[in-house]
């Protein structure tokens, strides 16, 4: 993925361009003759006047059929797809793909940045349980199940398994339980 940086001019390479009967690299093209467009998000065409130099779209030959072409801050100013299409002449038809990213993002991937991130802080409630969960319940029930499991009174019989509430006067919930010597089995809690 090409990435351009939003609202940010930019030099990009654009090629090769190649000569369309013999595939060699077209290199002292006219680029006032070249019809170049950009599209931003849509099938709508932006037609962008080129100028050798001097103008707001320069473009120039670099080297085998690359150019190098002016991208202005309103050129890239809208996020995501990005292409570029090109046709002159007696070449073949040419098309770029990019992305523009938030500066933030771009700066992140392609630079030294850290991408910045907001996190939206949330209150939870994490009351007492009132018997074991099931796999239906939320994150909050199982975490209160956790808590209670370590925080609260539980005793053991032979058979049975008790956790009691925070205030010790009633139950939450039993699990039996059996040990024959070779296995010992707590059963599920209910």
């Amino acid at each position: 993925m090409k990435i351009l940086k939003q609202s940010t001019a930019k030099s990009i390479l654009v090629g090769p361009f190649l000569d369309s009967t013999t595939l060699a690299p077209m290199t002292s093209i006219t680029v006032t003759g070249i019809d170049l467009d950009i599209y931003k998000n849509s099938v709508t065409a932006t037609n962008l006047t080129i100028t050798a130099s001097g103008g707001v779209n320069d473009m120039a030959h670099v080297v085998n059929g690359y150019y190098s072409l002016e991208l202005t801050t309103g050129n890239v100013d809208t996020l995501g797809e990005f292409i570029v299409t090109a046709n002159v002449s007696g070449a073949l038809p040419l098309r770029q793909d990019y992305t523009v990213l938030p500066a933030n993002v771009a700066d992140s991937l392609i630079s030294t940045d850290k991408l910045q991130v907001d996190l939206v802080e949330t209150t939870l409630t994490v009351s007492e349980p009132g018997g074991p969960p099931n796999w239906s319940s939320t994150v909050i029930q199982a975490l209160s199940w956790m808590l209670a499991k370590s925080l609260n009174k539980m005793t053991s019989t032979g058979t049975t398994e008790t956790l009691r509430n925070s205030a010790d006067d009633a139950t939450i919930a039993t699990a039996s339980h059996s040990d024959d010597g070779t296995t010992f089995t707590r059963n599920i809690w209910s």
